[in-house]
């Protein structure tokens, strides 16, 4: 593998870390606002006439939407990455099979010529 080739893995590698980070953040994330949401459950049932609890329910809302707008575009940068590799390894293999057709055609042609 060329020099090119080995940086791609490290680069995938370090890719992968922060992947797995992300997912784990995410993780934490989506579980500290079903925290808060039950919170506010209780809240509003201890409150049900205070501005607060609308404050702590609008506070929420907003934050789960730009939670899921964030994981959202996330995953859509995930897909197209791993779309343009596929694309990638596809136009690499395609090359390796035509270089590999050339080559054995050669070496048929080479082969032809000691009868």
């Amino acid at each position: 593998m060329g020099r090119h080739g080995s940086e791609c893995l490290v680069l995938m590698k370090e890719l992968d870390t922060i992947m797995d980070s992300c997912k784990k953040e995410a993780t934490i994330a989506k579980n500290l606002l079903a925290k808060l949401e039950e919170e506010n459950k209780k809240f509003a049932a201890a409150n049900p006439s205070s501005t607060t609890t609308q404050i702590r329910s609008n506070l929420l809302a907003t934050n789960t939407r730009s939670f899921n707008t964030v994981m959202r575009d996330y995953q859509a940068a995930t897909e197209s990455f791993r779309d343009s590799l596929r694309q990638r390894i596809g136009r690499q293999a395609r090359i390796c099979t035509c270089f590999s057709c050339e080559y054995s055609f050669l070496i048929l042609v080479s082969e032809r010529r000691h009868y």
